[in-house]
């Protein structure tokens, strides 16, 4: 058993972003992801096709501000490249999500739809999240 299927979220982890992958963006909500701090709500991108949430860190929405302006309303529909790096969490060093212009195609290409007796569970193009 792989330890990090023990602990489901709602929200995006390190462990489920196997490769950069370029999404497009469906919403940007607020949301309290931390149970123990119910009243800090902080915003969450949802991704088309996606199942979990992505809690954006200041330097997350700052690249999206950047890339797509201020306003969160006018997000939804841009396409954005999902990645980890190595980074720092309180003086310890950590794997984090970042986010980037795609550096491949300007759009996701959509999910080929292979005959039911081939879909093999290896497809780079689902969304294992």
């Amino acid at each position: 058993m792989n330890i990090n299927n023990a602990f489901p979220s709602k929200y995006l982890k390190t462990s489920d972003i196997d490769k950069p992958r370029v999404l497009t963006i469906a919403s940007v909500e607020m949301d309290s992801p931390d149970p123990d701090e119910p009243q800090e709500e902080k915003p969450v991108l949802f991704f088309q096709g996606a199942k979990k949430g992505m809690v954006l860190n200041r330097g997350n929405a700052t690249m999206l501000a950047q890339l797509f302006g201020d306003e969160t309303d006018s997000w939804p529909g841009q396409s954005i490249e999902i990645y980890t790096a190595h980074t720092q969490y309180r003086g310890q060093p950590t794997m984090g999500m970042r986010l980037r212009a795609p550096t491949g195609p300007a759009t996701p290409q959509p999910p080929a739809q292979p005959a039911a007796d081939t879909q093999s569970e290896d497809s780079d193009d689902d969304i294992p999240f």
